[in-house]
């Protein structure tokens, strides 16, 4: 028992070991009223962080809470997310101080941050200053001594650059990039700067896509024309390249407005940013035939309802493009598909969806999986074995510089032929019962001369009798109870035009003509009634479907 009870702690210690918060401070050493901040990062986005107070003083040094941020970082195309709960560290003495302990929580488990050593010097601290601004310096004078302190900055030419950054400087036609403007400063505090946004920022021979929420992290500095640099990301605008056609080309011309800090000012300033050369290569030739286009890495999945079908009665069945890339030049996989009549059935495309979202992929860099789905139903004609062989989607992988294919592989379909009867015993001439029989075809012909002659009655008793009896639509949707009613008797060609002049979608008109003719030109609620529950679903979403979109009903 003491083994396992082991076993159980340690087992409820893992959560607790795993990723925990990471504590620090911007600085270890200040002067007395220099700021300091402390941060506490957490891994993730979606983690609920909630502080017990506000404030929390120990030994002379107190820690305000100045709230929470939350951010994706991409620092050489390695991507993390995280949320960072920030304090202001705040002391009147000098010496070495510790922070106080901070109670937080993260997703309802408990968390204490310990204390961190720093110094604070005897010094007092003063906002680095050169040229003094006599107008500021007079006008916030008396009520605002914060602005006394107010040091004018004159930057030289190169002290502020704005350069225009790629996640790749060189790739292929239809692969996507990632791209972001940054700011190279010197010899001054960080200044604000800011995008002239009336002026259209273009990328020809590109389509662009603004991703929200999303920012790019630099190096805190780097090297340009052998003068070392700071550097600040323009988060506000990270976009999505992709190129149209080969070439080499200069993205990223804008005009930037740069001004001071209140610490550190510089009237306002209009900066071009830097080209940035991006070469353009053309997908290898020859392509292959079946290749439409798409530049990624996809895997192909079929999904199918049944294996064993009799004739008449739909297969439906969908096929799955998903992967890497942006997947939008995905065209249907079984256009081509039994167009000589050889598969012994036919392939109706019903619809499809597409999707992409931004992600990290595999190889750590940042960019767009998709998911493409088709869907189909598959009439058989005849009874037999079907097998449609290999579907399969052309691509060309950026990573291997390679043309490849995803294929899966159609499952063979048994069609048998429908039976008209359920098969009974047929009982053998030595086990019939002749008395049995006999008394049998008495009493029934009996029954049937009392029917003959009060038929009249009896069916009119039978009229009131159904009259009064309420009629059960339970397991039927109403709106295919709906359909039935509108379309009344209407059948092929007839009821074709009939929901074709309602405005509907022509392959959605198609499905179910072909699907009531197919069943005897049974109603829709009995065809519902007979198929399984695969069948059921499918049906039920494509009448709701015609439904809600034409207002049919």
């Amino acid at each position: 028992m003491k083994f396992f009870g082991s076993i159980i702690i340690l087992l409820s210690l893992v959560p607790l070991l795993a990723d925990p918060p990471k504590v620090y401070l911007n600085k270890n050493t200040v002067l007395k009223g220099e700021p300091l901040e402390l941060r506490i990062e957490i891994a993730g986005s979606d983690s609920n962080v909630s502080i017990s107070k506000n404030v929390f003083s120990e030994n002379g040094v107190t820690a305000e809470y100045l709230g929470v941020e939350s951010n994706t970082t991409i620092v050489n195309m390695k991507v993390t997310q995280k949320k960072i709960i920030k304090f202001r560290i705040v002391s009147s003495k000098s010496g070495n101080l510790i922070t106080p302990k901070i109670i937080f929580s993260v997703d309802q488990q408990a968390y204490t941050a310990d204390a961190i050593a720093f110094t604070v010097k005897p010094e007092k601290f003063v906002p680095r200053q050169r040229q003094v601004d006599p107008l500021f310096d007079q006008f916030f004078s008396g009520n605002f001594p914060g602005f006394r302190e107010r040091s004018y900055v004159n930057p030289n030419e190169d002290d502020i650059k704005i350069g225009f950054y790629t996640s790749r400087s060189k790739l292929y036609v239809g692969e996507t990039i990632i791209a972001s403007f940054s700011l190279y400063y010197r010899n001054l505090e960080q200044p604000n700067f800011e995008r002239h946004e009336q002026e259209p920022l273009e990328f020809p021979f590109f389509t662009s896509e603004l991703l929200p929420n999303v920012n790019v992290s630099f190096p805190p500095k780097a090297s340009l024309n052998g003068q070392e640099y700071n550097i600040a990301p323009y988060n506000r605008e990270v976009y999505a390249l992709t190129p149209l056609k080969k070439g080499k080309y200069q993205l990223g011309v804008a005009k930037f407005s740069v001004e001071g800090n209140p610490l550190s000012y510089f009237s306002p300033v209009v900066k071009e940013s830097l080209k940035k050369t991006v070469e353009v290569l053309d997908l290898p030739s020859p392509k292959p035939n079946d290749f439409s286009g798409e530049v990624g890495n996809y895997k192909v999945k079929l999904s199918i309802d049944t294996k064993n079908v009799t004739v008449g009665n739909p297969v439906f069945f969908s096929v799955q493009i998903s992967g890497e890339g942006t997947g939008v030049l995905f065209k249907d996989p079984l256009r081509e598909f039994c167009k000589d009549n050889s598969c012994k059935a036919e392939i109706t495309y019903i619809d499809e969806s597409k999707t992409k979202k931004f992600a990290k992929l595999k190889n750590g860099e940042y960019g767009f999986e998709s998911e493409n789905i088709f869907k189909y139903s598959l009439y058989p004609k005849e009874q037999g074995k079907i097998s449609l062989g290999d579907i399969a989607v052309v691509f060309f992988n950026p990573d291997t510089a390679k043309y490849e294919t995803s294929a899966v592989s159609f499952p063979e379909i048994e069609v048998s032929q429908a039976p008209l009867f359920s098969p009974k015993t047929i009982p053998t001439f030595s086990s019939i019962n002749y008395k049995l029989w006999i008394i049998y075809l008495v009493v029934s012909g009996f029954v049937g001369f009392v029917f003959y002659l009060l038929r009249a009655e009896i069916l009119n008793y039978a009229k009131t009798i159904i009259a009064k009896i309420p009629i059960q639509t339970s397991g039927i949707h109403p709106d295919i109870t709906k359909l039935d009613k509108t379309i009344g008797n209407k059948k092929g060609a007839l009821l074709k035009v009939f929901l074709q002049g309602k405005g509907l979608n022509r392959t959605k008109v198609e499905e179910l003509v072909r699907l009531k003719s197919n069943s005897g030109n049974l109603k829709f609620s009995e065809i519902y009634q007979r198929s399984d529950s695969h069948q059921k679903e499918i049906i039920l979403n494509l009448i709701k479907e015609i439904i809600k979109e034409n207002k049919l009903i």
